[in-house]
């Protein structure tokens, strides 16, 4: 499964040796490996568990839990709202998450920065013209679903950037301190649905 390839395990240094105990960065390796030939769908549920049995391991390591966390940032990165992949949405993080056996806390952590940044770059996108159509709308909604972001989230994201828009544009028109009659009529043909527009998904 992209985005991963198979890794060398580290070889046991003198230490791992004498104690006859593998390296625990191999753990994180293991995991990546098996990711690298499987479909999400595929993975053994007790994985982790296995591996920590294997290499002798009660707590996991800080290190080896960054490296977890780094597994789950680099498969939603690469999957999340990709229309390309069958493992594009919420409930294929979640399956990573149990498959990488990570708190709830650190799932939804790394989760929702990376879904923001998605969902951010979608509203930027919808917004390049000014204007959202009504076949936009419908993939905002379906995104959100998509995602299981709620409207509040979106909110957040899409109501500084459409300021942003708006207060630009009057920028330009009101820079030479007057306003034509022409320029009357493209304020009220543009800026009013810009602000129908904030209201609707800002304020819904």
């Amino acid at each position: 499964m992209k985005p991963f390839e198979t890794k060398a395990l580290k070889v046991p240094g003198f230490f791992e040796k004498f104690s006859k105990k593998d390296p625990e960065i191999n753990l994180a390796t293991e995991v990546n490996n098996w990711l690298s030939s499987s479909e999400i769908d595929s993975l053994p549920e007790n994985l982790v568990t296995d591996l920590k049995n294997k290499y002798k391991i009660e707590k996991l390591s800080k290190n080896t839990n960054a490296q977890l966390k780094d597994i789950l940032t680099n498969f939603l990165e690469f999957h999340l709202g990709n229309p390309e992949s069958s493992t594009n949405n919420y409930a294929s993080a979640l399956k990573m998450q149990k498959f990488l056996n990570l708190d709830s806390s650190v799932f939804q952590g790394v989760y929702l920065t990376i879904a923001s940044s998605k969902t951010k770059q979608l509203v930027l996108d919808l917004l390049s013209d000014k204007i959202i159509t009504n076949q936009e709308e419908k993939c905002l909604e379906e995104w959100k679903v998509l995602l299981n972001i709620s409207d509040d989230q979106v909110s957040e994201i899409f109501q500084p950037i459409a300021q942003d828009i708006v207060n630009s544009f009057v920028n330009q028109i009101t820079d030479d301190k007057k306003i034509s009659p022409d320029e009357e009529l493209v304020v009220i043909a543009i800026l009013l649905p810009a602000r129908i527009i904030i209201l609707r998904f800002c304020f819904y």
